[in-house]
C-alpha cells in the first residue's frame, strides 16, 4: 500500500540571494509544499499492529517532546518525537518525500 501526504503552509524559509535591494524581509511572504509518499507492507495487520505498539512506545520514551494538556491529533502529538523514525527502523513503513517545493511572494 503507498499513500502520499501533502503538507502546505507558510514557512520560516528566507530567500536565497539578497541581490535586490527593493526586496526586504517584511514584504516577502514564503510558503511551503510538501509530498511525501508511504509505503508500508501488508496495512491491514502488519502496519496497524506495528504503528498502535510503536506509537505507545513513542508516547512512553518521547513523553517530554510530546505537548501538554487538550486533545491533540497524532500529527500534533508525535511531531517532535522519533516516531516516524520507530516505523522506519522496524520495517513498518517507508516514507519518500517526493517533491519540497517553497514559494517567494513579494506583496
Amino acid at each position: 500500500m503507498s499513500l502520499s501526504l501533502i503538507g502546505y503552509g507558510k514557512t520560516s524559509v528566507k530567500p536565497f540571494s539578497t541581490s535586490h535591494k527593493e526586496i526586504t524581509q517584511k514584504n516577502i511572504t514564503t510558503t511551503r509544499k510538501v509530498i511525501v509518499k508511504v509505503e508500508a507492507k501488508h496495512p491491514e495487520y502488519g502496519f496497524s499492529s506495528k504503528a498502535v505498539i510503536l506509537g505507545a512506545i513513542t508516547i512512553l520514551k518521547d513523553q517530554n517532546n510530546i505537548p501538554k494538556g487538550g486533545v491533540l491529533t497524532p500529527a500534533a502529538a508525535f511531531r517532535n518525537t522519533q516516531f516516524v523514525n520507530r516505523l522506519m527502523d522496524n520495517n513498518a513503513a517507508v516514507f519518500k518525500v517526493e517533491s519540497d517545493m517553497v514559494t517567494y511572494n513579494q506583496n
